[in-house]
C-alpha cells in the first residue's frame, strides 16, 4: 500500500483490518504519530514512515510484531524525521533494516542494557574559565588521570593564541565515564558549534561576571554582552 507524497497526517485505526498487509510505505507526508494498532499487521514486512514529524515510533506495539511465532518485520524506515526521539536518530540513520534489529534487540530485552558512558559537552565564551572547570572535574583523584589520558586539541592559531576543540574523559565513577568536548567560544569557531551540539548530551554552561573594583557591580556593556552571549548559546541549542 503506497500512500506517500499525499500530505496526510494520520493513519486512521481502520489500517488494523488490513490483515494482509505486507508492505505499507506512508513516507513524505506530515504525519506526527503512527496509530497503535501497528501491531495488528501480522504479516508487515516494511513499514516506510520516513520524511515525516514523527517524534518517537510506537515501540512497544511495534515490538508485540516480534512476539509471534515467525515475525515477518524486515525494515522500518523513519529517516527525516527531524524530531524523532525513539529510536535514536543514530539508529534511524542507518536505514530500515537497522531499525528493525533495534526493534528485535528490544522485544529480546536488550534495550534494559544501561549505557555507562555519556557525552558531556562544556559550552561558553572564550576566557569563561571551561578549562579550568574541566581540570577542576578531572582531579588528581580521578581515574582517568590516574590513567594518563589526556586531552586531544584541534586547534588553530587567533591572534597568536592556540584555540580550538579539546576531548578528553572524566571517569568519576567505575561504572560511569564522560566523554568531554570543550568547545571554544572564540569568535572564528561560531560558524561550527551546530555541528558539534547533540540531542543526547549533558551540557555545562559556563560564563565569568567580573565586578568592577569601584561599585562591586557590572557596567550596563557587560551585562548586554553576558545577555547577547546567553541567548547566541540558548539560540544554539
Amino acid at each position: 500500500l503506497d500512500l506517500s507524497f499525499n500530505h496526510i497526517e494520520s493513519l486512521p485505526n481502520q489500517i488494523e483490518h488490513l490483515e494482509g498487509l505486507e508492505v505499507l510505505n506512508a513516507s513524505y507526508n506530515v504525519l506526527e504519530h503512527v496509530p497503535t494498532h501497528i501491531r495488528c499487521l501480522e504479516f508487515l514486512k516494511v513499514l516506510d514512515v520516513s520524511y515525516n514529524r514523527l517524534t518517537e515510533l510506537p515501540i512497544s506495539d511495534l515490538v508485540q510484531l516480534f512476539g509471534k511465532e515467525n515475525p515477518c518485520l524486515e525494515s522500518v524506515e523513519c529517516v527525516g524525521n527531524p524530531g524523532l526521539l525513539r529510536p535514536p536518530a543514530e539508529i534511524a540513520e542507518q536505514g530500515g533494516h537497522v531499525v528493525a534489529c533495534y526493534l528485535k534487540g528490544v522485544a529480546g530485552g536488550d534495550n534494559d542494557m544501561p549505557n555507562h558512558e555519556l557525552v558531556l559537552v562544556v559550552i561558553g565564551e572564550d576566557k569563561a574559565g571551561k578549562s579550568s572547570m574541566i581540570k577542576a572535574l578531572r582531579s588528581a583523584d580521578n581515574t582517568a588521570l590516574r590513567k594518563g589520558q589526556r586531552g586531544r586539541r584541534k586547534s588553530v592559531v587567533v591572534r597568536g593564541v592556540e584555540q580550538g576543540f579539546e576531548f578528553s574523559m572524566w571517569s568519576p565513577d567505575d561504572d560511569l565515564s564522560f566523554q568531554i568536548l570543550d568547545i571554544p567560544g572564540v569568535y572564528v569557531y561560531n560558524t561550527t558549534h551546530i555541528l558539534f551540539l547533540m540531542r543526547r548530551a549533558v551540557y555545562i554552561f559556563v560564563w565569568s561576571i567580573r565586578d568592577t573594583e569601584e561599585t562591586g557591580v557590572l557596567p550596563e556593556w557587560e551585562i548586554l554582552e553576558l545577555e547577547r552571549m546567553v541567548h547566541s548559546w540558548i539560540d544554539s541549542l
